[in-house]
């Protein structure tokens, strides 16, 4: 009897230890609201809460409700507004007592939805985890499938465990980056001859395979960048930027105003028009934020006016030339078109003969890759110093070593059809900028 009675005791004493010792093995995880591009608040709540329950589901971490989390922020009167930066999302975890925060942003441009999330320590202020997913079609197959998908690879849970989309590889969904599409790598013809005679000669260039933004870097993005650094850019730091302030009937007048900036472009812009009157160092700088923001490596290292590209890394960058001119001709599934996308420039592109300002990205015809508005729009820089062409074969071209002025590629909503063809070239001084000049990102494929 005695003995049946102390394993009775160890029993109740012993299995609640060994079940609280399991439990405290789970680091607690709260998730903020993520903010919306494109989407309601209301959308952007309930995928929020979506995400929350596949984490649950996990089993990688105790995760706070909203209700709770709610409760102790306005206890500690801890206001969330504007809070998106890593270092007010630490101090709200601390608030809580979580020991890990995750954070991040769903938009949605034309049919597309694009997550990006990211889990922060709140002992180091470190990202530790990152997940992207693209989704095209209505919200509730994200909210099916997309946020369980976010949550596996938040997890680091291989994405084949994970329910997949008709039509998509597990390879290509657990490796895709948000608003970006795979290249393919291989040969094309470089340059034209019916063109400037700086598209000569015609000369064939070899590329592995990489990733290309579908749209320009909009403003909204750019805005995200300045909030969370302070940066200021060339043209607000300097003289301003260039724009236009006449139109076609008065003649062509291009001014320099001071005041000009990717703010004040001196045209009506919205979140979702690609930013523009950034320089290419603005460019670079927002790359290597952005690989920061999502835990990656730089590409670049910037030290005063040196700049130099590790293309190996995994973080965004600005394409080569080469890349650009390969994704502008639609890659290895090019149709061999003039404009990107089309021999009919006002199906694919805005320029001059139908625009008078940059319009939101993303409402005319991609090319056969899905990349909008890579003939007119801005002009997009690129990573290449200026310089002549060569007969010669080359493989990963990567532009010359050295130069006085930085690439610009594409055409721009002002400019004539002519610019906006896919082997028509551009060139700036590094510092420039004006109301027709972006970018569009680009990363190694690993």
């Amino acid at each position: 009897m005695f003995i049946r009675l102390l394993a009775l005791i160890l029993f109740i004493i012993i299995i609640p230890l060994a079940l609280l010792e399991n439990a405290s093995a789970q680091p607690t995880i709260a998730i903020m609201d993520f903010t919306g591009r494109g989407v309601t608040q209301d959308d952007a709540a309930a995928l929020t809460d979506r995400l929350r329950t596949e984490l649950v589901e996990t089993g990688k971490w105790r995760v706070v409700e909203r209700e709770m989390m709610n409760a102790l922020l306005a206890e500690h009167a801890f206001s969330m507004t504007g809070c998106v930066e890593d270092k007010c999302i630490v101090a709200a975890g601390q608030v809580i007592g979580a020991a890990q925060m995750v954070a991040g942003s769903i938009s949605k441009v034309g049919s597309v939805y694009s997550v990006a999330a990211r889990v922060v320590d709140v002992e180091t202020g470190e990202i530790i985890e990152t997940a992207t997913y693209d989704h095209e079609g209505d919200i509730g197959g994200l909210l099916k499938t997309g946020m369980r998908v976010v949550a596996g690879k938040l997890a680091n849970i291989d994405a084949r465990e994970q329910p997949l989309e008709s039509g998509t590889s597990s390879k290509q969904q657990s490796t895709l980056p948000a608003e970006m599409v795979y290249v393919e790598g291989g040969s094309f013809m470089m340059g034209s001859n019916d063109g400037e005679n700086d598209e000569k000669p015609v000369h064939q260039v070899t590329l592995d395979g990489f990733y290309v933004g579908k749209y320009e870097v909009t403003v909204d993005q750019f805005q995200q960048f300045v909030s969370a650094t302070g940066y200021r850019t060339d043209a607000e730091k300097g003289g301003g930027a260039r724009v236009w302030t006449g139109d076609i009937w008065t003649g062509i007048k291009w001014e320099q105003k001071k005041d000009a900036n990717w703010r004040n472009p001196y045209f009506q812009q919205t979140d979702n028009s690609p930013v523009t009157c950034v320089s290419w160092n603005d460019a670079v700088t927002f790359c290597n934020w952005k690989s920061d923001w999502e835990g990656l490596t730089r590409a670049y290292r910037i030290n005063g006016s040196d700049v130099t590209c590790n293309f190996e890394a995994n973080g965004y960058r600005l394409p080569t030339e080469a890349e650009w001119e390969y994704a502008a001709r639609g890659g290895s599934r090019s149709q061999g078109y003039k404009y990107s996308g089309g021999n009919n420039l006002d199906e694919v592109g805005w320029y001059r003969d139908n625009s008078n300002i940059a319009q939101s990205v993303g409402l005319k015809k991609p090319n056969e890759l899905g990349c909008y508005d890579m003939s007119g729009s801005v002009w997009e820089w690129c990573w290449d110093w200026f310089g002549k062409y060569s007969a010669v074969s080359t493989t990963d071209l990567h532009g010359p070593n050295s130069g006085k002025d930085r690439v610009s590629r594409g055409g721009g909503w002002y400019g004539a059809a002519l610019g906006a063809r896919v082997a028509n070239r551009n060139s700036c001084d590094r510092s420039y900028s004006n109301c027709t000049i972006g970018f569009r990102l680009c990363r190694t494929a690993k």
